[in-house]
């Protein structure tokens, strides 16, 4: 077991395997709009300022990076 201090556990639910809707293209097709959702609720929680993305700029995350939203290390 890791040595790590008391994290919070943010739980993400994108649909439900029961649903007779059509859960799996909502996510499919609208996938980056829910995954923006997502983090902009996260950051706000966590008492960060969101800032939606400008443009088409992607970054891919390496061994090592860390997430920082004010006085918060994630």
């Amino acid at each position: 077991m890791r040595d790590t201090p008391n994290n919070e556990t943010v739980i993400v639910e994108y649909g439900f395997a029961d649903s007779k809707g059509d859960d799996v293209n909502q996510i499919k097709n609208n996938w980056e709009k829910l995954a923006e959702a997502v983090t902009k609720a996260i950051v706000e929680y966590a008492g960060g300022t969101y800032q939606a993305p400008s443009g088409s700029n992607y970054y891919t995350v390496k061994s090592g990076d860390t997430i920082f939203m004010g006085n918060n290390e994630f």
